[in-house]
């Protein structure tokens, strides 16, 4: 059984996002589909959806801020807008979901 403080301070969730990181390189679960899906990735988004699921379960649904949101925000606008007159949308759309998901 796996204790409430233990998966709450991350080991829990962190120890198979590294190993599946180790392991992306070597075992593909897709490999002929559209998506190569890796054990990172899995563990990843199975962490994520752990580390929702403990913050509702512990009714902590506080949400933390740093003070740069409304830069990322112009930020992104400014990107999302210089993309009208862009050529190659396509990958500068996936470069922006990308840059979002590092945020």
């Amino acid at each position: 059984m796996v204790f409430g403080d233990r998966t709450y301070s991350g080991y829990f969730i962190v120890i198979p996002i590294i190993v599946g990181a180790f392991l992306s390189g070597i075992v593909y679960l897709s490999e002929g589909s559209a998506i190569p899906f890796t054990l990172f990735q899995m563990a990843l988004i199975s962490g994520f959806f752990l580390f929702v699921l403990i913050k509702i379960v512990n009714q902590d649904l506080e949400l933390e801020v740093y003070g740069a949101e409304l830069e990322y925000l112009l930020l992104l606008a400014l990107i999302f807008l210089s993309l009208i007159y862009s050529s190659n949308r396509d990958v500068g759309l996936f470069n922006d979901v990308r840059f979002i998901t590092l945020l």
